[in-house]
């Protein structure tokens, strides 16, 4: 079992998965009703999704998203320079990860959940809780920004807030990076982050 990220989600049911789609439709309705309830626009997500998005690693073990989280937790004011995470590394004992959810509460990349859930399209500030799948709802956009500002310090460069063909790829081939596993997850999540934004479809943690 492993952590599945994609979009166009509702697009691929329809022609693939006619239960499935039904499924994602509730959960969207969902998704909507806690958007209005925090005085956000709802959200349509698209039937059809044509988008080519960059390569990246459809799934990968749900303890790698955790690696990403810690690294992101060193773009705050006044942490020392980030250094790789040690061979036992536990996300459920480390302290800056418990500050990202008892302490600040605000990053879209780190309050969410690791098995389920969405981001979607709309850019809002505050991260929102509710009776939706996974319990957390992030916006796409604040995830992008999140993952553009960990990017330098685990070595990932970009350009105009993306990133070439090239170097997607080079984020899955390099194994001897000392952050491979972060960079991996970091490519995952922003070639469906960036697709999201450009197409207007939810981003479906599953």
């Amino acid at each position: 079992m492993g952590l599945g990220i994609e979009v166009g989600s509702l697009a691929g049911a329809l022609v693939h998965d006619e239960e499935g789609a039904a499924w994602i439709r509730r959960d969207l309705e969902a998704v909507n009703a806690a958007l209005a309830a925090a005085g956000v626009p709802v959200h349509r997500e698209p039937e059809v999704f044509e988008g080519k998005l960059l390569p990246h690693l459809g799934s990968f073990p749900y303890s790698f998203l955790h690696l990403l989280r810690r690294a992101f937790t060193f773009t705050r004011p006044g942490r020392p320079p980030i250094t790789p995470a040690p061979a036992d590394f536990d996300p459920a004992t480390d302290s800056l990860l418990d500050e990202e959810l008892s302490l600040f509460m605000d990053s879209h990349l780190c309050c969410h959940s690791d098995a389920e859930g969405y981001y979607v399209p709309i850019d809002f500030a505050d991260v929102i809780y509710g009776e939706i799948t996974g319990g957390m709802l992030g916006s796409s956009q604040a995830l992008l920004r999140e993952l553009l500002a960990v990017a330098p310090l685990i070595g990932i460069e970009t350009s105009d807030g993306t990133v070439s063909v090239a170097t997607a790829n080079a984020l899955l081939d390099d194994q001897s990076h000392p952050f491979s596993t972060e960079r991996m997850v970091w490519g995952a999540l922003f070639a469906n982050a960036q697709a999201s934004v450009e197409h207007k479809t939810a981003i479906r943690f599953g």
